[in-house]
């Protein structure tokens, strides 16, 4: 998770590029979630101010613990973003691939989007940090889903609720810039 200001921190210096290459494409993300959202009418969840502020929190958190704890954070949050990315694939596939055939090609683009970021967080030094207890915290926020909602929290502090409804849709709710 990197705070909007690790991009004005790491201005000028090698991973500068790739985080703001990174938030250009977390916003991407969120346009398509916010569009899909309203396409299908579905209702932001009363608990967004919580989720916003704890996304906040560990945002600024994982900034101060600088350039090696922030992508821990992204490769904790990355893999289990990747991880719930293919499940849904994967219910989609089993469902009806041809009447989920857009919705298979935005997902499959956001995944491959994040897995990526997961790899750029190894490669700018994300595993020389404390990982282990950064992930723990991040599957205490996203152990719920299998229920109806799951927390995302990126490394950008966008806060992604994302919504399983049971027909399958999902949804971003939030936004911090």
């Amino acid at each position: 998770m990197l705070d909007c200001r690790s991009m004005h921190r790491y201005s000028g210096t090698p991973v500068g590029p790739v985080i703001q290459k990174m938030w250009d494409e977390e916003r991407e993300h969120l346009d398509t979630m916010e569009k899909l959202a309203a396409k299908h009418n579905v209702r932001h969840t009363i608990l967004a101010p919580i989720f916003g502020g704890a996304a906040y929190v560990l945002g600024l958190t994982s900034a101060l613990l600088g350039k090696e704890g922030a992508m821990a954070c992204t490769i904790a949050v990355e893999e289990l973003i990747g991880q719930h990315y293919n499940n849904q694939l994967k219910e989609l596939l089993a469902d009806d691939p041809e009447a989920h055939k857009e919705l298979l090609e935005k997902i499959t683009k956001m995944r491959d989007d994040e897995l990526h970021h997961h790899e750029l967080g190894i490669k700018y030094d994300g595993l020389k940090s404390t990982r282990s207890v950064v992930h723990v915290s991040y599957r205490y926020h996203c152990v719920q889903r299998d229920i109806i909602t799951i927390l995302y929290i990126d490394e950008f502090t966008c806060t992604y609720v994302l919504i399983e409804m049971k027909d399958r849709f999902f949804a971003s709710i939030s936004f911090h810039a």
